[in-house]
């Protein structure tokens, strides 16, 4: 602090009102509404405290000497102008008005003597060493600051505490511009807001549940370390640590990441929207495309055959449109099962139910035929969603008790033929597994010659927007691998894009 004599209006009223022990402001601004800070050190070793508000105070060793050698450090402080009013503290010596570059308090819990100067460092912006250091005591219920003291060069610029704190709490994993435990933090300040540097240095952990794509890539991108919390860091610390980054980063003249697709942590964002709007236009093209299955199936003329008046609760026969192939199947003479046939003494309401083991895509049909009699039927999924049949949703459907019957899966998707069939022998009450794997054209083409599908044709051709969708797909390939790196869906044991 250091004696002038003109001061601002506020302040003076504040020192006159505060002069009056029985005023009202005393009963609501005092030194009680400080933060107690309190730190456990050794007199009998050199130690070094770093407050909140980035005080720094050297205790040599046996500089306090109390009851024992383990003491509790008590420091209050009062920085900034409105923690000094909020304190209801003076800023006066005698009658004279001071200019203060900030308060503190420096005890101990402990009965102890300071029998050795502590050094201490204030973070100022430019540092004034005409500044002197005062001793405050209690005067008629108010502080009064006496004996003067020269300061020397106590005082350090504010860019030698923000490297203190820097040192003290990030230096152990970062550095500015090299690989350590964590990634390099050169201009991290200049890739997100202030705000949000300090929501993650305090907790990255909550930033990461919140689904942030920034941080979700800083730690699945080269599999970070998760990185510890620092809940009690203040604004002004967390700040001063930030500016220490950007000081270095210039001084060592790292590069400045530009544009926002400079590595994949800074593309997240554009990548996201880039991924989202190639995936908008990729559902435009199929939708675009004919169904994936195409069945015409004509009935011979002198079957007769009776439907029911009323059928409920059938089930929903899936309609998938075309990414890359389109199956188009023709069955002349054929006939389906979703009427009740007549002239036939082993035909029964039977219950059949069929599941899919190892499909790679949703994008499955599923298809019953009896090839003796020429009876083919498109199924849909049950009521467990898991099973599939071919008439109602509990999986009753009327079947030739006896008969050689198959059922068979195909589908497509990116690129990629599926395609599974299982051969049984009808009973009333059967669970029937197909197995799913990668096909060809040449194999389904086989399978309806070896099934004696007399007068089935079946083609697979490319869809109109067969190198569209293709293109698409090779870009959405790449951008993938950003996104997936951005999403907290993206973990270390999977590779699955949620």
């Amino acid at each position: 602090m250091r004696p002038i004599l003109p001061i601002a209006f506020f302040l003076m009223i504040l020192s006159v009102a505060c002069n009056n022990s029985k005023s009202i402001l005393s009963k609501y601004f005092t030194p009680d509404n400080l933060p107690e800070q309190t730190f456990t050190i050794n007199t009998g070793q050199d130690t070094t405290v770093i407050t909140k508000q980035g005080i720094k105070i050297h205790i040599p060793a046996n500089a306090i000497e109390a009851s024992n050698k383990i003491a509790t450090l008590i420091i209050k402080e009062a920085l900034a102008l409105d923690d000094i009013l909020r304190a209801g503290l003076t800023t006066t010596t005698g009658n004279e008005l001071l200019a203060s570059d900030g308060m503190f308090y420096i005890g101990t819990k402990e009965k102890s003597t300071i029998v050795k100067p502590l050094q201490v460092f204030l973070p100022v912006a430019t540092a004034d060493n005409k500044m002197q250091l005062y001793k405050g005591v209690d005067v008629g219920g108010k502080i009064d600051w006496q004996a003067p003291e020269k300061m020397g060069k106590p005082i350090t610029n504010i860019s030698d505490s923000r490297e203190i704190l820097f040192k003290t709490d990030c230096s152990s994993c970062h550095a500015v511009e090299a690989v350590l435990t964590g990634p390099p933090l050169a201009w991290e300040d200049k890739r997100k807001p202030i705000q949000w540097l300090r929501d993650y240095t305090r907790n990255n952990s909550k930033v990461l549940a919140r689904g942030d794509k920034y941080a979700c890539c800083i730690v699945n991108q080269k599999r970070w370390p998760g990185m510890m919390s620092f809940d009690s860091l203040s604004d002004w610390q967390i700040d001063a640590m930030y500016r220490y980054i950007d000081k270095v980063s210039k001084e060592k003249g790292i590069p400045q990441p530009r544009g926002n697709i400079l590595t994949i942590c800074d593309s997240c964002y554009f990548y996201h929207d880039y991924y989202y709007r190639l995936s908008h236009a990729r559902d435009s093209l199929v939708k675009a495309n004919q169904p994936m299955v195409n069945i015409d199936i004509t009935p011979p003329k002198d079957v007769i055959f009776v439907k029911d008046t009323v059928i409920d609760n059938l089930v929903e026969q899936p309609q998938f449109n075309a990414e890359y192939y389109q199956f188009n199947i023709t069955a002349f003479g054929w006939l389906n099962v979703d009427a009740i046939l007549s002239g036939y003494s082993n035909l029964a309401e039977s219950n059949l139910k069929v599941k899919l083991n190892n499909a790679a895509t949703d994008r499955m049909e599923v298809f019953l035929i009896v090839p003796a009699y020429k009876i083919f039927q498109r199924g849909g999924l049950l009521d467990d969603n898991i099973n599939y049949g071919f008439f109602k949703k509990d999986g009753t459907v009327n079947l030739l008790q006896g008969e050689n019957t198959i059922v068979f899966a195909i589908g497509e998707e990116r690129g990629k033929i599926y395609f599974g069939e299982t051969p049984f022998i009808a009973g009333l009450s059967q669970n029937v597994a197909i197995d799913v794997h990668e096909s060809s054209k040449k194999e389904i083409e086989g399978f309806f010659k070896t099934a004696h599908a007399e007068k089935v044709k079946m083609s697979i051709e490319k869809t109109k927007n067969f190198k569209g969708i293709k293109a698409i797909d090779d870009e959405l390939g790449s951008a993938r691998k950003i996104v997936e790196a951005c999403s907290c869906s993206y973990t270390r044991d999977t590779t699955t894009f949620k």
